[in-house]
Order: C-alpha cells, then structure tokens, then sequence
C-alpha cells in the first residue's frame, strides 16, 4: 500500500486507483450523497487525465475492506460512479492497480476513456533502462509465479499497445517452470512499482487475469 502523492504521475493515469482509510468526515459526506452503506470504508476509482482538470479519479464502485484484509467490491451499487475525484483533494492511503489486472472492470475503464478521451504518458524511457545494451529490442523483464517465485528473463519487443505496454516474446527458456511459458511465445509487459521507488518491466502471466 502507498500513498497517492508519492506515486510517480508519469505512470498513475489509466490504472485502478484502491482509496482507502479515507477521512471520516470525507467518508460520510460520500456516503450520503453517493448511496454508501454503513461497511463501506473504500472506493475504488480510475484514474485518467481531464483536459480541464489534469489528473482526476472517476468513481467505480463502494468496497469494503474487512478486519481481515479481505476486499469485497459492491459493484451493483453504482451510485457513486457519480463522483470525481481531482489531483490533491482528498489526503488517504491508496493502492494502485494495473489495469492487465482488473478484467472483470475493462468494460469500466473503456467507458472513462471513451468518455474523457485517452493521453497515455510516454513510458519508453522507463523501458530504456532495461534495454540490452546492443540489441536495443530485448527488455530485462520480471516474470512472477503465483507462489512468489521470480525470475528475470530477456523478452524480445514486438510491438508498442496504444496504452504503453509492449508485446513481446521470450528470447530465452525460462528456469522457473511454473512461468508457464516458453521461448518465442508472446508475453504482455506492463511498466510496474516494483518497490523502492523502481519501475520496471513486468510480464502479466495469466494466473494474475484471474
């Protein structure tokens, strides 16, 4: 978990953006006017840039976080997709979701695009510091498990996706068999918080669609 305002804005608009620990003065006012129920403690939103307004968060749907971690998303109740949130209005914990991640919420974050139109920002200068330092299509990129386990394999770029995001193929047979894939085959790549402040390449395998 993170707080909004140290996340890098070059990176935030067109992904999921988790509001939680929201003040409860904000969180009641919400709750009125937007149809909120008594569990409800979380919003989730998606972020994109408005031509008048720059960075803002189009309200999804209510969520409640339980005591024990668990996420419950109210997402027939769609009330509050009135609400929009702008760049510095509201001061809570956030967590930022790629959108490779969120499937059952593309038909949602087609729409605020389509509606607000779409600016992707540039991402190639975060790829070009896991370029091969000859053969400048090959990306150094990280490939999870679903158990945790990781492993760095070069992937050979084979096209730029409007959002960003490349397609490419595995240049090399990867250790860790539970990556599922194998060398030639095509791999989505999404620019990622990795922690510590570091972006990097990040293969969406298809156990993390589910």
């Amino acid at each position: 978990m993170m707080d909004i305002r140290d996340y890098d804005t070059a990176l935030l608009p067109y992904h999921f953006v988790l509001f939680f620990d929201l003040p409860i003065e904000k969180l009641l006012i919400y709750k009125i006017l937007f149809q909120g129920q008594e569990e409800d403690n979380a919003l989730l939103t998606y972020c994109y840039v408005d031509s008048n307004y720059g960075i803002s968060y189009k309200a999804i749907c209510w969520v409640t976080i339980q005591p024990d971690g668990s996420t419950v998303f109210h997402r027939q109740r769609r009330g509050v997709c009135m609400l929009t949130l702008r760049e510095g209005s509201i001061s809570c914990k956030a967590d930022v979701l790629d959108e490779a991640f969120m499937p059952s919420y593309a038909d949602d974050a087609e729409e605020i695009r389509n509606n607000y139109g779409c600016s992707f920002p540039n991402k190639e200068r975060y790829y070009n510091r896991f370029r091969h330092p000859i053969y400048s299509t090959k990306v150094y990129t990280i490939f999870m498990t679903a158990n945790h386990k990781h492993e760095n394999i070069w992937v050979d770029e084979q096209c730029v996706n409007d959002d960003g995001s490349i397609m490419a193929s595995l240049s090399e047979e990867p250790q860790v068999s539970q990556i599922g894939l194998h060398k030639g085959e095509l791999v989505h790549v999404v620019i990622r918080d990795v922690g510590n402040g570091l972006y990097a390449p990040f293969a969406v395998l298809d156990w993390m669609k589910k």
